[in-house]
């Protein structure tokens, strides 16, 4: 099997600024709280929590969507943490 790349030998890098972690965790963590913020409310919105009446229609139209995208966000949040990651050879 041929390599789509060049092997290059793992280059060296220094500790990691603490601007950079900084950044990294805040952009990190408000990827996290949008996500779980946008799942709660799809579900709920879904399933009709505190809602009046029992019947299997969303109380909001597409809330379902709202839920998908918000374990899609869960999981482009690993995305941003190595899009800002630790200083590489760029």
């Amino acid at each position: 099997i041929v390599p789509l790349a060049p092997h290059l030998p793992p280059t060296e890098a220094g500790p990691e600024p603490r601007s950079t972690r900084l950044l990294r965790g805040l952009l990190v963590g408000g990827t996290l709280v949008a996500a779980v913020v946008a799942a709660v409310a799809g579900l709920a919105l879904s399933a009709g929590i505190g809602a009046a009446h029992a019947g299997s229609e969303p109380l909001v139209p597409y809330s379902p969507c709202l839920f998908i995208g918000g374990v899609m966000l869960w999981f482009a949040s690993a995305i941003v943490y190595e899009t800002f990651g630790a200083g590489r050879a760029r």
